[in-house]
């Protein structure tokens, strides 16, 4: 279901390079080769993207300080 980042859900050559990688290409993709005898060969690959997070923060509310050991600290609640 994921289509590449030029929009194609398929493409044709030996390798594939994405460039300026964000986490909506982040995902399962398969390799299939194929030279015409036999069945093709079919492997998937799982692309884990990292970055950083990002809050939107209108959804959350700020809890009351709780005493941990010699400091306090907040919880943020909400979804997202």
């Amino acid at each position: 279901n994921n289509v590449l980042p030029s929009g194609e859900k398929t493409r044709e050559g030996s390798s594939i390079t994405i460039e300026q990688t964000t986490r909506h290409q982040a995902g399962t993709y398969l390799c299939t080769a194929s030279n015409g005898v036999g069945e093709p060969a079919i492997q998937s690959i799982n692309l884990h993207v990292l970055c950083k997070l990002q809050l939107n923060l209108q959804n959350f509310s700020l809890l009351p300080a709780q005493k941990h050991g010699g400091y306090y600290s907040r919880r943020i609640s909400g979804s997202s």
